[in-house]
This record gives C-alpha cells, sequence and structure tokens, in this order.
C-alpha cells in the first residue's frame, strides 16, 4: 500500500478501469481503500505530509490532491460522496484544499522544500472544480487571480521603453474589458490580443513591452483590486 501520490492514482485509475468495464461493485470496493489513503495521508489540519517530505512538495501537494478529486469525480458514478466525506478524525478533501489557500493568498510562504518554480495546472483545475463541488465563488476567483498572477507576477519585471506612449486608457475602455470579462462562458478563455516582449538581458528575468502595455497595465490593476477583495 503506497501512502503517497502513488497509492492516490492507482486508485483513479482502478476506478475508471471498473466503471469503463461496468463493474460498480469493483468500483465501490476501490472508494473504500481511497477511504482508508485519506486517512493514512492526510492530516486533520489539511496537510499532506508524504507529499511535503519530497523535493518538489508543491507540485505533488497538488497533484496528489487532484488524483483524490479525481476518485471523487467518479465516485459519483455509483453515488458515493467523496467530496463531503471525512474521517473520524476530521481529515477530508475540503480540508486539504483549504490548507493550501493561504499559500494562494500570499498570506504564507511555501516554507518546504522545492527545486522548481511554483507550477499551478492542477491548482488551477483544483479551483475550479471546488467551485462547482462547494458552491463556492471565492474558489473561482482566486483561480482567476491566479491565472493573471502567474504572468504578471512571476518573478520577472516587465518594463515600458521611454519611446512608448503614456497610459491612456479610459474609463470606456475599462468598462469594455469588464464587460469582456464578465460575458466569458464558464470554463472559456477570451482572447485578449497578443503582446510583443523583448528580453532585457541573456538570463531573461526582464523584459521590454513592444506592444501591449495599455493592457497589461490595466490587467495589473485588476490583480491587484482583485487581491484586495480576495483579503
Amino acid at each position: 500500500d503506497e501512502h503517497n501520490n502513488h497509492g492516490t492514482y492507482y486508485d483513479v485509475q482502478i476506478n475508471a478501469y471498473a466503471l469503463f468495464t461496468d463493474q460498480p461493485a469493483l468500483a465501490k470496493k476501490q472508494i473504500e481503500v481511497a477511504k482508508s489513503r485519506i486517512q493514512s495521508q492526510l492530516q486533520p489540519d489539511g496537510r499532506q505530509p508524504f507529499e511535503l517530505e519530497l523535493t518538489v512538495s508543491w507540485g505533488y501537494t497538488n497533484m496528489n490532491l487532484a488524483g483524490f478529486f479525481k476518485i471523487a469525480r467518479l465516485a459519483e458514478n455509483v453515488k458515493a460522496n467523496l467530496w463531503n466525506y471525512e474521517t473520524t478524525d476530521g481529515k477530508g478533501l475540503q480540508k486539504s484544499l483549504q490548507w493550501l489557500i493561504p499559500y494562494l493568498k500570499n498570506e504564507k510562504v511555501w516554507e518546504f522544500k522545492q527545486i522548481k518554480e511554483l507550477e499551478y495546472d492542477n491548482t488551477l483545475w483544483l479551483l475550479k472544480m471546488a467551485s462547482k463541488k462547494y458552491a463556492n465563488t471565492m474558489y473561482d476567483t482566486l483561480s482567476e487571480f491566479i491565472s493573471l498572477n502567474t504572468i504578471v507576477v512571476n518573478g520577472k519585471s516587465y518594463k515600458v521603453p521611454i519611446y512608448q506612449r503614456d497610459y491612456s486608457w479610459s474609463k470606456d475602455d475599462w468598462e469594455d474589458l469588464w464587460h469582456d470579462i464578465l460575458e466569458i462562458p464558464n470554463d472559456k478563455t477570451h482572447y485578449l490580443g497578443y503582446m510583443v516582449l523583448q528580453p532585457e538581458n541573456a538570463s531573461k528575468d526582464s523584459y521590454w513591452i513592444i506592444d501591449g502595455q495599455q493592457r497589461l497595465t490595466t490587467l495589473s490593476i485588476l490583480c491587484l483590486a482583485v487581491t484586495s477583495l480576495i483579503k
């Protein structure tokens, strides 16, 4: 029995195969195994200690929780509810997601070993799924903030060359952008147009904005406003 993501994704596969081959009894049996993994892998406060021991702890913590979310989604096919399941000592999927939230809101700094830059693909999927399953729009709002944050606040700096025009967007431009955002269908994206960036140095940690400074500046302000709203 693997007490980490290996065991979790074993359960994902067994459940998927069982459902695909019309073996609901097998799926139900494996869901009980998944419950035992929730007991052995998660802590009452939401931590995942086995994933936190790894050198890419952020990635594995998010990936493992995504595995449990996938099991919960598959379990719906046999009328099993893992979304709200908790062990007798209070361990559950939503608590594990909630444990990550202060790090996503920049209220806490990730203090565990992480030899690579933080990545958010699994995180965004978790938040989108949680928004639907727990009927909490905070998760959706946070996912939108992170999507923008990975571009705007990623350890890189963006500079406007002196020859570019000053910021010139007005209320009409802001309202157009805001209305476009509000009208984006669920699970869809919105094309803002291309941006042209030129590296300032060989390390590529700083870029000149050749085209797109009006949009990037506006989105940066929006990002700060969303951060303030979340807090």
